[in-house]
């Protein structure tokens, strides 16, 4: 008898090998919290020293941290990921976020929980980033999973070869599908990417029997027109499937990751939909014959 997916669920992103993060962009230091006069003037780049813990300041393109306004930044693109200069910011506001895991070591962390998943009837999702992207390590790890029984369920945008996402299907038991925006030029301006193979992986997948939920997340001013959401209505319903449909609407929480990497956030001041716009959209895909949940 096949598992129903329930709330207790181990959230592993496939991409485990990560990068080493500063929240200094986030959060600057300024020469004044090092509590020493540092030897620097506008606009210098810096480097910092392990073996004595301080910042020497250089003049070269290769240096990370630069002094502006007084305040410590960081320049995300000569950054290496050495993560060297968290060993020795006096302000611990450089740290590393993400580590190196094997096949082995991810189980050992999912096994950890087991009673857990038994007890609610759920089991571990595999998230990213894109984990299609690492399709060897995530083949294994759902390798593993399934000779110990655990219920599996992936995460993805479905941005990869039919292959791949084949491949995956044998293995997987869920998938959390991702569908945005059904017009192949709007998904490329929006995503930078056409939506082809998104399309044509999800009907890989109607086609093969596979268990997908379909999440749509509701973006005002982007995907949230009529002629989306019927486009969208209609592509889900001639797939024949009763996959469920579930409207994700937009919140702002990545807006923190973006300050995190140094980058400009594409929607700032964008408010999320109100409940009456999300409630039309998800009846326009009921009146579709479609099952319709919000959030989740």
């Amino acid at each position: 008898m096949k598992r129903t997916l329930q709330p207790t669920w181990a959230m592993i992103p496939a991409a485990v090998v990560l990068w080493a993060s500063s929240t200094l962009a986030a959060m600057p230091a300024t020469a004044d919290d090092f509590g020493r006069q540092l030897p620097v003037s506008e606009g210098d780049r810096l480097r910092v020293s392990l073996e004595r813990g301080h910042v020497e300041v250089v003049r070269h393109d290769d240096a990370v941290v630069r002094l502006e306004d007084g305040t410590f930044s960081v320049d995300p693109l000569h950054c290496t990921r050495c993560g060297e200069c968290t060993e020795a910011c006096p302000t611990e506001g450089r740290r590393m976020v993400g580590e190196t895991y094997t096949v082995g070591r991810v189980i050992d962390e999912v096994i950890k929980d087991r009673v857990f998943y038994e007890e609610s009837g759920g089991g571990v999702t595999f998230s990213g980033g894109e984990p299609l992207a690492q399709r060897d390590f995530l083949l294994a790890l759902l390798d593993e999973c399934r000779l110990r029984g655990l219920h599996t369920c992936v995460d993805t945008s479905g941005m990869a070869e039919e292959r791949v996402i084949l491949q995956v299907a044998e293995l997987a038991d869920l998938f959390l599908y991702d569908l945005k925006l059904l017009d192949d030029n709007r998904h490329r301006i929006f995503t930078g990417a056409g939506n082809r193979a998104v399309l044509t992986n999800l009907m890989a997948l109607a086609q093969r029997g596979a268990d997908v939920w379909i999440r749509v997340p509701l973006i005002p001013g982007i995907n949230d027109d009529i002629g989306n959401i019927d486009a969208l209505a209609g592509f889900v319903s001639a797939l024949e499937t009763d996959w469920p449909v579930f409207l994700l609407p937009y919140h702002a929480i990545a807006q923190d990751k973006y300050a995190r990497l140094g980058r400009e956030y594409p929607l700032v001041g964008l408010e999320p939909p109100l409940q009456a716009q999300v409630e039309a959209a998800a009846d326009r895909l009921r009146d579709a014959g479609l099952r319709v949940n919000i959030g989740g």
